[in-house]
């Protein structure tokens, strides 16, 4: 490895074949992902990699349909669902530290005020965290008299570059029973090779 990062620091060019994203990370500026003999992906190191990541990450994942999972029918449903004001159903891209906001909507058909939960996961299923509007005695704004507004800001979240999906879930006002589920993707991108999934405040000392 030394030889190699001096062969690299004297202007050599290395060609590296390598299922290992770390090595390839710490040795390689650019990237180029094979995906049966043909080119899936060429560029930046960083975004190949956490792309390649994420597409095997995803492997393990049971399909959703439309992202949209039904537990019952009808009675309290999510009709918004934006990430940092958007509402479509490609991935938000996201830099590490750089702020979250989430806006759900629900509407609740006995005009009760239903329980908003929040999860956030790896591609893979891996939860990462999770909160509910009950837990933390959030109250949402009535815009009338069947729906039910809550915004949700994450400041500054430590997420690790990669994959995620965000969960929004609609609950009985007694926040025991699931109505209703939608689902956004979140890549995060960055050049860091730290591992896990956060980073943790730290400092290295004698």
């Amino acid at each position: 490895m030394q030889w190699i990062e001096a062969f690299l620091a004297k202007g050599g060019t290395l060609l590296l074949v390598s299922h290992s994203m770390y090595h390839i990370q710490k040795l390689c500026r650019h990237a180029c992902w094979l995906q049966h003999g043909r080119i899936e992906r060429i560029g930046d190191v960083f975004e190949v990699t956490q792309d390649y990541l994420a597409w095997h990450e995803r492997q393990s994942q049971d399909a959703v349909d439309g992202g949209r999972v039904r537990a019952a029918a009808g009675e309290y449903a999510l009709l918004d669902f934006l990430v940092n004001d958007d509402d479509g159903q490609t991935p938000v891209l996201l830099r590490p530290g750089e702020p979250l906001r989430v806006c759900v909507t629900i509407r609740a058909r006995d005009h009760r005020q239903p329980v908003l939960a929040i999860g956030l996961k790896r591609v893979d299923g891996t939860p990462v965290y999770g909160t509910t509007s009950e837990i933390e005695a959030a109250a949402p704004l009535r815009v009338d008299s069947d729906h039910y507004l809550w915004q949700l800001a994450f400041d500054a979240p430590a997420l690790l570059p990669g994959s995620y999906l965000l969960e929004a879930h609609a609950l009985d006002p007694e926040g025991v029973r699931l109505f209703d589920s939608l689902e956004r993707g979140l890549v995060v991108r960055g050049q860091s090779r730290e591992f896990g999934m956060v980073r943790l405040p730290h400092r290295w000392g004698g």
